[in-house]
């Protein structure tokens, strides 16, 4: 039985690719503080290109947790390895430049689950899409208020 499937998601950033890259990588303990985040990160370690944190949520009244590995590969990428209770989820994500102060963020996952019923691929991509936006609501409210890449 298949329990997986890719999502991908495509956000246009109104702040300049090195500014998006910064803020988006940083993974700080206090992201879960963004509006719309519901995931809570405890940094294991940062090691010159790799970031190692165990990412925590609570989904329907139970706490899931997942250690994630990400790969920075400046100055446009990252990729994350993500092994959890729930799923496991594989991750690359690339900025491009658009234009003088805009970015393209594009964001492929693929999710294999492990436990439970398997929610449908346009629900996932529904409620990231839904949290997507709020992060890049908060990267440009930082970045039009000159606040440092977090």
């Amino acid at each position: 039985m298949h329990r997986g499937f890719s999502i991908t998601i495509i956000k246009k950033i109104n702040a300049p690719l090195p500014y998006a890259f910064d803020w988006l990588t940083d993974f700080s303990e206090d992201d879960h503080l963004i509006p719309g985040s519901t995931v809570q990160k405890k940094s294991i370690e940062k090691v010159g290109d790799k970031v190692t944190y165990i990412a925590k949520q609570e989904k329907n009244g139970i706490i899931v947790r997942r250690n994630c590995i990400v790969t920075l590969i400046p100055p446009d990428k990252w990729k994350v390895a993500a092994t959890g209770e729930e799923k496991d989820i594989r991750g690359e994500y690339h900025l491009s430049p658009e234009g003088e102060d805009g970015t393209v963020f594009e964001m492929t996952l693929d999710m294999n689950y492990k436990v439970g019923p398997v929610p449908t691929k346009d629900g996932v991509e529904k409620e990231n899409n839904e949290v997507w936006d709020k992060y890049v609501k908060a990267l440009v409210d930082d970045y039009i208020h000159e606040r440092p890449a977090r």
